[in-house]
């Protein structure tokens, strides 16, 4: 409807994916590796939650009184209420048959009842934080035009629906945790109602709930009486067919691709979105009488075979791991560090990597090297040319002890002085330090003077730190020498760092 408002090559492979660690192994259980990368590690401890009498303020329920910790109570007192108020916290949810057999079974399993009640009670944590999976529909999150049923799993729609302005949607009672990787939910038409204006999807905490999924930013849905969706706008996409009642509409949310698509009658639809991101909630809307819809979180079986979903997403992302390049590890020129201590190479070429390919074992045998190359990186970009020099010194001896010196690796002669070279950068970063900015891009232009003209944004941030320096110099401020420091450490750095 439109709105008219395993080895360590495999190691290696893993740890150099860009994508959120975490979310990419939750759907590779039992792989070899799994365990060294599943970042980050998740604890929860009730007793020093509840001992602290913080973490239980947010548990809202009617025996919160009985969570906090007073002054004047023993600690015994305080263990046996707990034992006793426990027993009345509700039974942890069971979790989805098609989660079992990830990591994520793992990190739900082994949270205790109350601590997962206090996880739920807090919707507004860090999405690495999250535990609780979505049950039902939420009661205080829902526009007044819906009713819900006692099992908070049937919505239907109550009021006029003559217009859009009377649309309306519920959110579901948590967020989906993104460490899970992939979440599936279905939803029943019980019945289209007047017009089938029901639209499915997922939505951010603060979206309003007067409109159908999709309508608003940070919502989208797939809308049952013109199959198109809906992205964040009124504006549809032709996407699916229509249904209807008596049909059966599933969501799936992948986060390891940021993917979503949806199934009709347990077929898969295509993607419908990418690029999703965010804490995001299941959402369905209803705009006209009589529609109504039952919710399925995982409570009985799915049409769609989400469990073969799962294991096609393992096989696929395995092999992505294994098939991509292994991460390259640079070998630095020996050169670079021999002509430092014969003061005869210049500061560009001689830290520069060379791009030789180099064999698994010679690149494992270079790691030490690399770590040099960063190290005299960092000490030459600073200007520290006596440490540099005494560092390269070491560093060529142990290389040549370790026989690391393999592939890729060949001793390089040139001709400027690397001391003469250090020095100037050391004289540039002084007069920036002492707010002499002026001379500083007097001394630039002259022993670099492709630097600025090649750099605007260096150049207007020289600019802003003179204008600095002049208001500072009217205000009196630089006669303090606390207080420069002070104006040293938050501006100045960040000019220097982009040189």
């Amino acid at each position: 409807m439109t709105n008219t408002s395993s080895s360590s090559i495999s190691d290696r492979r893993i740890a150099s994916m860009n994508n959120n660690n975490s979310t990419h192994l939750s759907l590779l259980s039992g792989g070899p590796t799994w365990r060294q990368y599943n970042t980050p590690t998740y604890s929860f401890s009730i007793a020093s939650s509840l001992a602290s009498g913080t973490r239980s303020q947010s548990l809202n329920s009617p025996n919160q009184a009985a969570f906090s910790s007073s002054s004047g109570t023993s600690s015994q007192s305080s263990l046996s209420n707990l034992n006793k108020q426990s027993n009345m916290l509700p039974s942890k949810p069971k979790l989805p048959n098609y989660l079992a057999d990830t990591s994520f079974a793992e990190l739900y399993n082994s949270v205790s009842t109350e601590a997962f009640a206090l996880n739920g009670a807090n919707n507004d944590k860090d999405p690495g934080e999250l535990v609780a999976l979505p049950t039902a529909w939420s009661a205080d999150d829902k526009c007044n035009f819906l009713e819900l049923s006692a099992d908070k799993l049937s919505v239907s729609y109550a009021g006029t629906g003559k217009a859009d302005t009377d649309a309306a949607a519920i959110r579901a009672n948590y967020p989906i945790p993104p460490q899970c990787g992939v979440f599936y939910f279905e939803v029943d038409i019980i019945n289209k109602g007047k017009e089938g204006f029901i639209g499915i999807g997922f939505c951010g905490k603060n979206v309003q709930l007067m409109r159908l999924p999709g309508w608003e930013l940070q919502s989208w849905g797939y809308h049952g009486d013109d199959g198109n969706s809906f992205c964040c706008s009124g504006t549809g996409k032709t996407y699916g067919p229509k249904f209807t009642t008596g049909d059966t509409i599933g969501c799936c949310i992948n986060f390891r691709d940021g993917t979503a698509f949806y199934t009709k009658g347990g077929v898969n639809l295509g993607i419908a979105f990418r690029d999703l991101k965010g804490i995001l909630y299941p959402s369905i809307g209803l705009r006209t009488p009589g529609e109504k819809i039952q919710v399925n979180f995982g409570q009985r079986d799915f049409e769609f075979p989400i469990k073969l979903y799962m294991k096609e997403e393992k096989t696929r992302l395995w092999n992505f791991i294994n098939a991509g390049p292994i991460p390259p590890l640079s070998t630095p020129s020996l050169g670079a560090v021999a002509a430092i201590n014969s003061n005869n190479t210049n500061i560009t070429s001689a830290f520069s990597t060379t791009p030789t390919p180099v064999s698994h074992a010679a690149s494992e045998a270079n790691l030490t090297a690399t770590i040099h190359q960063l190290i005299m990186s960092y000490l030459v970009h600073h200007g520290f040319s006596e440490t540099a020099k005494a560092f390269s010194k070491d560093a060529v001896q142990l290389s040549i002890n370790d026989s690391i010196v393999t592939e890729g690796m060949e001793i390089e002669d040139s001709s400027s002085d690397i001391d003469g070279d250090m020095l100037n950068r050391q004289k540039i970063r002084h007069a920036v330090l002492k707010g002499d900015i002026d001379h500083a891009v007097r001394l630039t232009n002259i022993v670099y003077p492709k630097v600025l003209p090649s750099n605007h944004d260096i150049f207007f941030k020289l600019r802003c730190r003179k204008f600095v320096e002049m208001i500072a110099n009217c205000s009196g401020y630089r006669q303090s020498p606390t207080k420069e420091v002070e104006v040293n450490k938050i501006v100045r750095a960040d000019t220097i760092d982009t040189m």
